[in-house]
């Protein structure tokens, strides 16, 4: 019996109109998580050849996923939406394995997700490395220095979930300030083009505008500063030997400052350079406040 060829015709015209019209139905592809999402984000500094958690050069299931729909997975400190990093914990450092520094250095996932919900999707992540790298560059050359990084840390023994909780929010909270202030540093920076008439340069036509450097560092503001309030809370509730009245001190006086200044610019406003000031001011007398302690 012979069958007409009209219906298996449409059949394949709908087929092909579903597949044709996947990568529509998505207009961007986001990843957060460690080594088995990781995209490349440690190839730059690693071998030819090497960087992907496969056999090498093979992609990554993310990659073929993103391709699926017409669209990419590449790392975020390369211009893309990957933020997966090999080695990242959930919450903490240091990364698996810790005697490795790239791994060691991993961004925990929490704090990957943070950046991406703090900037939004209106940032050029890929020059905010550019502002941000000087930055990681001194705090990963502090780590490496002899005896700052444990080569066979001690399996911690008896964790009290205050602490842990302490530990994570802080390093949250201050990975947003520190955000914080590097959007401030680019706020000036393009405020300091616009008053010379720069207006064709290169770093000018990439910086974002101003208007969204200035939502992203109020943004970032108030995520640290929830953060490091739910954090110090935690502090208070931990189990406390002598040293760590000083740590807890600090970072109350670290928070008065930024809740100060918080509540001065929703009460009276404040021009973007002076919170980008502010900005960059409290984050460096944080991290002087810290060293000493």
């Amino acid at each position: 019996m012979r069958t007409s060829r009209a219906p298996r015709i449409a059949a394949a015209l709908a087929l092909s109109f579903v597949a044709g019209t996947a990568s529509a139905q998505f207009s961007n592809f986001y990843v957060f998580g460690d080594s088995l999402s990781d995209a490349g984000t440690f190839k730059p500094i690693v071998p030819p050849g090497a960087g992907l958690y496969t056999t090498n050069p093979g992609p990554m299931w993310t990659q073929f996923l993103a391709s699926r729909y017409g669209l990419t997975s590449t790392p975020a400190n390369q211009g893309g939406n990957d933020y997966a990093e090999g080695g990242a914990r959930i919450a903490l450092n240091p990364g698996v394995p810790s005697s490795f520094p790239p791994t060691a250095n991993a961004t925990p996932v929490l704090t990957q997700i943070a950046h991406y919900l703090a900037t939004g999707p209106a940032y050029r992540v890929s020059l905010l490395g550019v502002f941000t790298a000087p930055v990681v560059v001194v705090f990963q050359t502090a780590a490496l220095l002899p005896g700052k990084l444990d080569l066979v840390p001690l399996k911690a023994v008896g964790t009290d979930p205050w602490r842990e909780t302490h530990a994570a929010l802080s390093v949250l909270s201050y990975g947003a300030l520190a955000l914080a202030g590097v959007a401030g540093v680019m706020f000036l920076v393009l405020d300091h083009q616009l008053k010379e008439h720069h207006l064709k340069s290169g770093l000018f036509r990439n910086l974002p505008p101003v208007r969204e450097l200035l939502k992203s560092t109020t943004r970032l503001l108030w995520l640290g500063t929830l953060l490091l309030t739910l954090g110090i809370a935690a502090g208070f509730l931990m189990p406390r030997a002598g040293g760590s009245h000083a740590h807890l001190i600090a970072a109350v006086a670290s928070w008065a400052g930024y809740v100060l200044l918080l509540g001065v610019n929703a009460a009276r406003g404040m021009t973007g350079r002076r919170l980008s000031l502010a900005a960059v001011g409290l984050f460096l007398l944080s991290l002087t406040v810290f060293a000493f302690v």
